[in-house]
């Protein structure tokens, strides 16, 4: 479960207009669909059936349920949703509302902080196998013989290149970063070639980008090989394409290029890939299902890499 506290609680529910059973200007579909693409959980589920299982309980089931990262990654959402509705209607923020939205950015702030730490021994079970949990909370438990726990220590050194579009698949790819760097050290995961310096060829710089990883995951959403370029021009056809780069240079390293196919997304056929990238088609791929799949999936990709 997450660490809010009452009084966070009381101020998300003040500026998330949560008193009446609602959340903002949510229908229960469009809800739905908001808290999916945020943070990959459908919200409609049972577990989430609490009281009179209006919007506004089920966002309160989810903070008692889920953990500090994914309720701080929704919080964050749900905060850029109400700032750009103010934007969007052009309603001026009073100081009272300011206040309350800076309160509210620090609390998730603080859980994607705490949300973050690095798992410490904090005991043994009965067997003598170390429980690795929280500094501050026992948030996820996790078991683990001392066998498993060396070979956790042998695959920190792997380097990982995380290739995605943005239009596409961000928030699952955010929720996926998150799950790796319980198992591998951060500084080892490419997620994003940002700051590209200026007057440098930016394919040079995705290729030395590429060069460094030992393993490469391509993640692969419903919009990934049809998303579209402001012509119309499908992007993958783009030889300019960041993502269709990024693949080329890894199939050309000859190392592992894994599909993580996400959103329920099939795998691109060859006939539908440039030259270049066909081979991808025949690369095996992971299915990474939403909740409640998602942490079982990934375990699965973890032990596997």
């Amino acid at each position: 479960m997450s660490n809010l506290s009452i009084i966070d609680k009381v101020k998300f529910e003040k500026l998330l207009d949560m008193e009446n059973g609602y959340v903002l200007d949510f229908s229960n579909a469009s809800f739905q669909r908001f808290v999916l693409g945020a943070v990959g959980i459908d919200i409609e589920q049972e577990k989430y059936n609490y009281a009179s299982n209006s919007k506004a309980n089920r966002l309160r089931a989810l903070w008692g349920k889920e953990s500090n990262s994914i309720v701080g990654n929704l919080l964050s959402k749900l905060l850029e949703y109400w700032k750009t509705k103010k934007i969007i209607t052009k309603s001026e923020i009073s100081i009272a509302e300011q206040v309350l939205l800076d309160e509210c950015d620090a609390i998730v702030k603080r859980l994607l902080s705490e949300g973050n730490k690095p798992s410490i021994e904090i005991g043994k079970d009965n067997s003598g196998n170390v429980i690795m949990g929280r500094s501050n909370t026992i948030e996820t438990v996790q078991f683990y013989s001392p066998s498993s726990a060396e070979a956790a220590k042998k695959k920190i050194a792997k380097r990982i290149f995380i290739s995605y579009r943005r239009s596409d698949s961000a928030d699952v790819t955010g929720r996926i970063y998150d799950r790796l760097v319980q198992s591998f050290e951060k500084e080892f995961i490419f997620k994003d070639v940002d700051s590209i310096p200026i007057g440098l060829d930016f394919r040079d710089v995705l290729d030395k980008a590429v060069k460094k990883c030992d393993i490469f995951l391509a993640i692969i959403g419903n919009q990934w090989l049809e998303s579209k370029n402001d012509d119309g021009s499908r992007r993958i056809d783009d030889p300019g394409d960041f993502v269709r780069i990024e693949i080329e240079s890894a199939l050309k390293r000859k190392i592992p290029v894994v599909p993580i196919l996400v959103q329920w997304a099939s795998m691109p056929p060859e006939t539908k890939l440039p030259s270049e990238i066909k081979e991808l088609a025949y690369r095996n791929g992971v299915q990474v299902r939403p909740d409640p799949d998602f942490h079982k999936d990934m375990d699965r990709l973890i032990s596997k890499m």
